[in-house]
C-alpha cells in the first residue's frame, strides 16, 4: 500500500504539473487513492488511524489542487481524525486545520476559515513560538483571508504582531500579504 500511495502521489504531482492535458492521469490518481484508502480502513476495521488520515490528507490536497469539491470532505475528515488520535494542539492538527481552512477560502467559506485560522496561528505561537517559519505562514494565509473578508482592521491588529520581530527575511507568502494589506489601504 505505501508504494501504491507514493505513486499516486508521484502520478498526482506530473497531473498537477501538465494540468488539464491529463486527465486521464488525474482520474488514475484518483482511483489509486481511493484504493488504498479503501484498503487502508479495512486493514484498521472501518476507524481512522494515521495511515487512513495520510492517505486522505494526500488525496484531499490532491482533488483540492484541481478545485474538486471533494476535497472539502476529505479535509473535513483529516481534521477530526487528526483531532481525535493527536489532540487539538497538534502541530499536524493544526496544520490539517490550516489546510481545510484554506479549501474553505477557495469554496467563498471566509468566516469559517477566518475563526479557524486565527485558532490556528493562535496554537502554533503557543506550541512553536511567533517567529517560527510555519506560524509566520499561516499567519500570511490569515492576513489574505481577512483581506478577502474585508476586514482590513484585523490583518493590521496581526501584522502589529509581527512587526516587532526581528527577522530578516519574512517568507515569501507573507510578504505577499503584507503587500496585500499595503494595497488595501
Amino acid at each position: 500500500l505505501d508504494m501504491k500511495q507514493q505513486l499516486a502521489m508521484v502520478l498526482g504531482a506530473v497531473a498537477l504539473r501538465h494540468g488539464p492535458d491529463e486527465e486521464a492521469l488525474a482520474a488514475e490518481t484518483i482511483a489509486l487513492y481511493e484504493e488504498v484508502l479503501a484498503k487502508r480502513r479495512e486493514q484498521a476495521d472501518g476507524t481512522e488511524n494515521k495511515m487512513t488520515i495520510s492517505t486522505m490528507n494526500n488525496m484531499a490536497y490532491f482533488l483540492g489542487r484541481r478545485d474538486d469539491p471533494r476535497a472539502l470532505g476529505l479535509f473535513e475528515q483529516v481534521v477530526k481524525g487528526r483531532t481525535r488520535l493527536m489532540g487539538p494542539k497538534d502541530i499536524g492538527t493544526l496544520n490539517a486545520r490550516q489546510n481545510l481552512a484554506q479549501e474553505q477560502i477557495k469554496r467563498g467559506q471566509i468566516d469559517l476559515a477566518t475563526s479557524a485560522l486565527k485558532e490556528v496561528c493562535e496554537g502554533k505561537i503557543e506550541n512553536i513560538g511567533l517567529s517560527n517559519p510555519s506560524t509566520l505562514r499561516s499567519i500570511a494565509v490569515l492576513l489574505d483571508c481577512l483581506v478577502t473578508g474585508g476586514d482590513i482592521k484585523a490583518a493590521h491588529t496581526w501584522l502589529r504582531r509581527i512587526e516587532r520581530l526581528s527577522i530578516s527575511r519574512y517568507p515569501a507568502q507573507l510578504v505577499a500579504a503584507i503587500e496585500k494589506i499595503e494595497a488595501a489601504k
